[in-house]
């Protein structure tokens, strides 16, 4: 990762799987120093914990009520940082 910058912290109150959670969430932008990241559809990770996931890229138009981005204020903060449209 390169050109790291924090954008901000959100609050985020949820419910999961019938148990409510909170957490904290510290949202940077960065770019990858290896560009061709960007050409994957999809990053495979793992959590701390061992459990594996996946990212996909989404278009910023792909979200709405019915599937929204989380946290809640997270894509007003992408949009007020310039970074989507």
């Amino acid at each position: 990762m390169n050109d790291v910058r924090l954008l901000g912290t959100l609050e985020s109150l949820f419910v999961y799987n019938g148990k409510p959670g909170h957490e904290i969430v510290q949202v940077y932008d960065a770019g990858f120093v290896d560009a061709g990241v960007y050409a994957h559809a999809q990053i495979h990770g793992h959590e701390s914990d061992g459990a594996p996931f996946t990212v996909r890229w989404h278009d910023s138009s792909s979200f709405s009520e019915q599937a929204p981005l989380v946290p809640k204020g997270l894509l007003d903060l992408l949009k007020n940082a310039g970074l989507l449209v």
